[in-house]
Protein backbone atom coordinates (compact mmCIF):
# COMPACT_ATOMS: atom_id res chain seq x y z
CA UNK A 1 0.00 0.00 0.00
CA UNK A 2 1.59 3.09 -1.00
CA UNK A 3 1.46 6.40 1.14
CA UNK A 4 -1.70 7.81 -0.94
CA UNK A 5 -3.65 4.95 -0.35
CA UNK A 6 -2.71 4.69 2.95
CA UNK A 7 -3.89 8.26 3.66
CA UNK A 8 -6.93 7.60 2.12
CA UNK A 9 -7.70 4.87 4.14
CA UNK A 10 -7.04 7.08 7.26
CA UNK A 11 -9.56 9.59 6.04
CA UNK A 12 -12.25 6.48 5.88
CA UNK A 13 -11.11 5.17 9.25
CA UNK A 14 -11.57 8.39 10.93
CA UNK A 15 -15.01 8.72 9.05
CA UNK A 16 -15.88 4.83 10.64
CA UNK A 17 -14.65 5.97 14.09
CA UNK A 18 -16.16 9.34 14.46
CA UNK A 19 -12.76 11.10 15.12
CA UNK A 20 -13.97 14.50 14.24
CA UNK A 21 -10.40 16.27 14.81
CA UNK A 22 -8.46 13.75 12.76
CA UNK A 23 -10.95 14.00 10.49
CA UNK A 24 -10.92 17.77 10.08
CA UNK A 25 -7.06 17.51 9.96
CA UNK A 26 -6.90 15.28 7.50
CA UNK A 27 -9.66 16.93 5.35
CA UNK A 28 -7.30 19.87 5.21
CA UNK A 29 -4.31 18.25 3.86
CA UNK A 30 -6.57 16.83 1.17
CA UNK A 31 -7.90 20.22 0.33
CA UNK A 32 -4.71 21.53 0.21
CA UNK A 33 -3.29 18.91 -1.86
CA UNK A 34 -6.08 19.81 -4.11
CA UNK A 35 -5.58 23.32 -4.77
CA UNK A 36 -2.01 22.74 -5.77
CA UNK A 37 -3.56 20.30 -8.35
CA UNK A 38 -5.75 22.50 -9.89
CA UNK A 39 -3.42 25.88 -9.04
CA UNK A 40 0.07 24.76 -9.49
CA UNK A 41 -1.23 21.66 -12.22
CA UNK A 42 0.76 19.34 -9.97
CA UNK A 43 -0.12 15.76 -9.85
CA UNK A 44 -1.78 14.59 -6.58
CA UNK A 45 1.32 11.97 -5.36
CA UNK A 46 2.90 11.03 -2.51
CA UNK A 47 5.53 13.80 -3.18
CA UNK A 48 2.54 16.29 -3.10
CA UNK A 49 1.25 14.44 0.13
CA UNK A 50 4.76 14.78 1.84
CA UNK A 51 4.55 18.81 0.61
CA UNK A 52 1.66 19.19 1.84
CA UNK A 53 1.39 17.82 5.24
CA UNK A 54 5.13 19.44 5.78
CA UNK A 55 3.05 22.97 5.02
CA UNK A 56 0.28 22.12 7.45
CA UNK A 57 2.65 21.81 10.36
CA UNK A 58 4.47 24.98 9.09
CA UNK A 59 1.30 26.96 9.19
CA UNK A 60 0.30 25.38 12.84
CA UNK A 61 3.68 26.47 14.28
CA UNK A 62 3.09 29.71 12.79
CA UNK A 63 0.04 29.94 14.36
CA UNK A 64 0.55 28.38 17.93
CA UNK A 65 3.42 31.15 17.87
CA UNK A 66 0.84 34.18 17.35
CA UNK A 67 -1.51 32.27 19.92
CA UNK A 68 1.11 32.57 22.14
CA UNK A 69 1.81 35.95 21.29
CA UNK A 70 -2.18 36.70 22.55
CA UNK A 71 -1.97 34.87 25.59
CA UNK A 72 -4.42 31.93 23.97
CA UNK A 73 -2.99 28.97 25.67
CA UNK A 74 -5.61 27.18 24.98
CA UNK A 75 -5.71 27.62 21.37
CA UNK A 76 -1.71 27.06 21.20
CA UNK A 77 -2.29 23.89 23.16
CA UNK A 78 -5.29 22.73 20.81
CA UNK A 79 -2.86 22.95 17.53
CA UNK A 80 -0.18 21.49 19.54
CA UNK A 81 -1.80 18.52 19.82
CA UNK A 82 -3.04 19.13 16.14
CA UNK A 83 0.79 18.72 15.07
CA UNK A 84 1.95 16.15 17.50
CA UNK A 85 -0.92 13.20 17.14
CA UNK A 86 -1.65 13.73 13.78
CA UNK A 87 0.51 15.82 11.59
CA UNK A 88 3.39 14.51 12.67
CA UNK A 89 2.31 10.81 12.20
CA UNK A 90 1.40 11.21 8.64
CA UNK A 91 4.43 13.29 7.53
CA UNK A 92 6.43 10.23 9.11
CA UNK A 93 4.98 7.51 7.12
Amino acid sequence: MNLLEKFNSDMVAAMKAQDKERLTVLRMVKGAMQLENINNKKEINEELLIDCVGKQIKMRNDSISEFEKAGREDLANKTKEEILKILRREHKK
